[in-house]
């Protein structure tokens, strides 16, 4: 009893680890030194003269790419031209161009959840060409891959890729040009034609995660088969067998029926659509819009017109109508926009694949998944019994979410204290939110609007609302943001029904708020801590205050004016040189257009005509002269005379000029280093502040990254804008902004004065975390492996699954154990429906789900599965059942490498750790199937541990190894399975595969046990 409570401890620790680990890549340590070398694998099987090959691009190893880019040249005495180039994401969000010439291409290619790579079962890319008809049997084709910049994972991590390839061997036999339709979403009994060469009566099919049936040889050029249930084969791998053995293989895509492009937009350039489907969007161009459906989609674009006067109607928007036909491509151009000054918006009849097609350069093109609809912070209200109520929010909305749409409210209590109305008008479009809270409970409620436009897969804007039923009044403010200039103060009056406490904070280092506790009504003062930040600059500076109240927190902006005068900026010049210098200096002075055009006038108190002005665009010059001046200070002004009968003053501009003896002293910069750590596609910025003691120094900044490819940082200083030298004290904006997540490196140089070696670097780091998912579309399974094999097959009853694709903003939650003991099936209002049933989650995010495939699916032969994220569901996939469907776990998390085994001890099996040959091992997998007693849906087994149905084996490096015991694992969710088996004594030393059979079906041949 002592060894078995140890065994349980250990077990229940180690399912925690299965559990909270999301995916594999999760495990990746960023690596910086150096580049990762990668080798991929360009291969095809073989193909006949005359037929097609696919060649794929497969790693080692899953690895999860966020970007990639490559060149490919094929053999010119074997292959036609390219005829097509696609690249797989197992969350489907993969976009990119391929720019094809002939049998050359260079392809890029970027998936914002670092999708690319990252199943086993999906290769990066495949290249569709056709073999010549004079290509000769027994030869091969080359294939010769080459990369143009390194690849990146999502924590960060650089690859230097090579490639192999063995070509593509030319011989008779079968092979497959292309599935018809080969993607987006087919309905139950769509028939699906496969086209190829060499197809006879005995040419066996196999599709393992798609429900099919009804195969049919057409002729020696083509098969059909029927989709027994709804399915998106894009990715899906297609197998034939022949009589004599020969095998084809084929990864389906949706081919273009048919593309229309403008003149502006090269013939070589095709689009790479990701799977996430639009109805509607702002419109931009150029736009590739993909037709995925079955059935041609009418595109209306809208262009609307500002009314032309005020109180004036405004005017209808001018439209255009477009068809694209089923399986088309459209490409947008300006030339197809209608006329219009204001915004333009395009609805579809049904959703299509859209990609934001970017010139780069002259003859490359980069591309962007369209983010139709924006995340919003929620809209909060707080009220308190007895109180008037809340007056209504009104919220701005894309055009596209205004127009042709429809709004519902629901609420976490089922109460209808939520609701919202749409505008009559699309410009400038707001809806109005509104909340009843009488005889709500004092506490936190929460509620969220749906917007969605018409359509079963329409894209969907959703706003959380947030009502506080306090018991204590609300505090308020009397200004949304607060302005002021940074040598002034600005104000905020905080205001109750009654007397209540308040503390106030700035959130940034370089703002205060007088007093930090008050009780309302209370005035509070915001000013600049530190006038090193700001003196000098130009625009205006960001920050935050918050106020919290007994009953509610509320934030207000700050703008801090970085200029020191209104009419003429600045009123204060103070210029610097080292003596015996004799290059004029020059300082621009802004005169703002209330008082141009200007004369001036100028003098010195020391030192002689050093100084002086001229005209210019906007303003004017001054300048200094050094030649002949000793080392000091020298004083002068210009005053500035607006035209006659512009206005009566004058003003005046104070010019200090030092003349200093070398050395100069050396620049001071704090801090000393930036650390950034924002989602990607954020721009964030921070300022260094930079001095030179007493003496004011003209500078010179200069930026770098370490990957000169990535430009993710730059920097503006004072000046900048207007090309003009800059002085210290200053402040100096240090910007980051980055495409994917990961983490990167540069620096900042100061030199001041410029061409000295007083030099100063600053370290910039950025960690860029996943960007928010994409919102405003519906959700999305892109793709259903195991679990633990991160295999794509049948699913069995009982099996912990793995849905990867885009499944919205709120869903990230772990494992949560309900009331009932057993664990939840919804988290946030989603949920995974397996022929209806609500399957236990063990983990979700945003483009990834771990389930538990409910033991009700027992006796069906297929499954039906489809999300429901808050009432909004997702095309549905039908994928066979089968009694088994085992995958082993890894430690990686990935299906391959080590396995997720302990030895004998409880210590975990490692090659630094081996175990025994011998002495007994704990394997740890999924998809054992029905149980006895039968298995019972989200259950913690606790010690009543179950037994498969079917008989369970055990194969350690080709050797069968004797099964002590075979159960569900003590103190896990129903579904996790362990087995029990001794390590065969005639086993070598070192990494042996380890296979696990239930019934018919065996694991993955890829993880592996180390031994001694």
């Amino acid at each position: 009893m002592k060894k078995m409570r140890r065994r349980t401890k250990v077990d229940q620790g180690f399912w925690r680890v299965l559990c909270i680990i999301p995916s594999f890549w999760a495990l990746l340590a960023p690596v910086h030194a150096a580049d990762l070398a990668v080798t991929g694998v360009l291969s095809s099987s073989p193909v006949s003269p005359g037929g097609t090959a696919q060649i794929t691009l497969t790693l080692p190893s899953p690895v999860a790419l966020v970007t990639g880019s490559l060149s490919l040249d094929l053999d010119a005495a074997v292959f036609d031209n390219i005829s097509a180039i696609n690249v797989f994401s197992a969350s489907g969000d993969q976009v990119g161009i391929a720019n094809i010439q002939g049998r050359h291409a260079d392809v890029q290619f970027t998936s914002d959840s670092g999708g690319i790579g990252r199943l086993p079962s999906h290769p990066v890319l495949e290249v569709t060409v056709p073999v010549l008809a004079a290509a000769k049997l027994g030869t091969t084709g080359a294939v010769m891959g080459k990369s143009k910049t390194s690849w990146r994972d999502i924590v960060g991590n650089t690859y230097t890729m090579s490639f192999q390839s063995p070509g593509v061997s030319i011989s008779d036999g079968i092979s497959i040009q292309s599935a018809v339709p080969g993607g987006g979403p087919l309905p139950a009994g769509a028939l699906v034609r496969i086209n190829g060469q060499g197809f006879t009566l005995s040419t066996k099919l196999q599709i393992d995660d798609v429900a099919w049936s009804n195969p049919q040889f057409v002729n020696s050029g083509q098969l059909t088969f029927t989709l027994s249930g709804p399915a998106d084969l894009t990715g899906k791998l297609i197998l034939l067998t022949g009589a004599n053995g020969a095998q084809a293989t084929y990864y389906s895509t949706l081919t273009p029926t048919s593309v229309r492009r403008s003149a502006s937009i090269p013939a070589t350039v095709q689009p790479i659509f990701s799977q996430v489907p639009y109805s509607d969007a702002s419109l931009f161009y150029p736009l590739g819009l993909e037709n995925a459906s079955l059935s041609p989609v009418d595109v209306v674009l809208a262009t609307y017109s500002l009314p032309s006067g005020p109180h004036q109607p405004m005017p209808p928007p001018n439209t255009k109508k477009i068809t694209i036909e089923a399986g088309a491509v459209y490409i947008l151009d300006h030339d197809d926009i209608p006329s219009g000054n204001s915004a333009s918006t395009m609805q579809s009849s049904a959703p299509l694949r859209k990609i934001l097609l970017r010139s780069s350069s002259a003859a490359e093109f980069s591309a962007s998944v369209l983010n139709v609809l924006p995340n919003y912070d929620p809209i909060i209200f707080n009220w308190r019994a007895g109180d008037p109520l809340p007056p209504p929010a009104s919220v701005n909305v894309p055009y596209s979410a205004a127009t042709h749409s429809t709004i519902t409210a629901s609420t976490d209590d089922d109460r209808a204290w939520l609701s919202a109305s749409l505008p009559d008008l699309p410009i400038s479009p707001r809806i109005t939110v509104s909340v009843n809270p009488v005889g709500l409970s004092l506490g936190s409620h929460k509620g969220i609007l749906t917007i969605a436009s018409p359509g079963a897969m329409a894209a969907s804007l959703q706003l959380t609302v947030i009502l506080n039923v306090n018991p204590y009044p609300a505090i308020a403010i009397d200004s949304s943001r607060v302005f002021f200039t940074w040598n002034l103060t600005g104000t905020l009056t905080v205001t109750s029904d009654a007397a209540v406490p308040i503390t106030a904070s700035a959130q940034d280092d370089w703002l205060s708020v007088s007093p930090a506790s008050a009780t309302t009504p209370a005035n509070l003062t915001i000013s600049v801590t530190n006038p090193s930040l700001v003196a000098g600059q130009t625009g205006y500076k960001p920050g935050m205050v918050t106020i919290q109240g007994p009953g509610n927190t509320l934030q207000a902006p700050v703008y801090v004016g970085f200029y020191d005068c209104e009419i003429v900026c600045p009123a204060q010049v103070t210029l610097s040189a080292g003596s015996g210098t004799t290059d004029l200096i020059t300082r621009r002075i802004d005169v703002g257009p209330t008082v141009q055009p200007v004369t001036f006038d100028f003098i010195t108190s020391s030192g002689g005509p050093w100084l002086s002005a001229s005209n210019g665009s906007g303003g004017f010059s001054v300048a200094v002269n050094p030649s002949g001046l000793a080392a000091g200070t020298y004083h002068g002004a210009v005053t500035i005379h607006p035209a006659p009968g512009i206005k009566s003053d004058s003003f005046p501009v104070s010019v200090t000029f030092i003349v200093w003896d070398k050395p100069a002293p050396s620049p001071k910069v704090f801090p000393s280093s930036l650390n950034f750590t924002v989602p990607a596609r954020v721009d964030s910025s921070q300022v260094l502040s930079l001095s030179t003691g007493s003496l004011p120094l003209e500078f010179a900044v200069e930026y770098q990254t370490d990957d000169n490819a990535v430009h993710w940082l730059y920097v503006v200083h004072p000046l900048s804008f207007f090309g003009q030298p800059a002085y210290t004290p200053t402040g100096i904006e240090v910007h980051t902004y980055v495409n994917f997540p990961g983490e990167y490196h540069g620096h900042v140089t100061i030199t001041s004065p410029p061409g000295s070696g007083h030099t100063v670097n600053v370290p910039v780091t950025l960690r860029a975390t996943p960007a928010p998912t994409l919102t405003g579309v519906p959700p999305l399974i892109a793709s259903i492996v195991n679990g633990a094999s991160f295999l794509a097959g049948p699913i069995a009853p009982g099996e912990i699954v793995t849905l990867f694709g885009i499944f919205g903003p709120n869903a990230t939650s772990g494992v949560n154990i309900g009331p009932n003991g057993k664990v939840n099936t919804a988290s946030y209002g989603n949920r995974i429906l397996f022929n209806g049933v609500a399957a236990p989650l063990i983990y979700m995010s945003p483009t990834q789900i771990n389930a538990v495939a409910p033991y009700e699916i027992v006796g069906s032969s297929t499954v039906t599965i489809e999300l429901d994220m808050a009432g909004i569901h997702s095309s549905a996939w039908t994928i066979p059942v089968a009694p088994s469907s085992p995958g082993l776990f890894t430690q990686s998390g990935s299906g391959q490498g080590s396995g997720a085994i302990l030895n004998q001890d409880n210590s975990l099996n490692t090659p630094s750790n081996p175990a025994a040959r011998g002495s007994i091992v704990q394997l740890f997998a999924t998809g054992e199937g029905q149980t006895t007693p039968a298995g019972s849906t989200g259950e913690i087994t606790q010690l009543n541990v179950k037994s498969p149905l079917l008989p369970v084996t055990v194969e350690i490096g080709g050797f069968d190894a004797k099964v002590i015991s075979a159960t569900t694992a003590p103190k896990a969710i129903a579904g996790l399975f362990q087995v029990n088996a001794l390590i065969p004594s005639i086993l070598p030393p070192g990494p042996a595969v380890v296979v696990v059979g239930v019934g018919s079906a065996s694991s993955q041949v890829a993880g592996t046990v180390s031994v001694r």
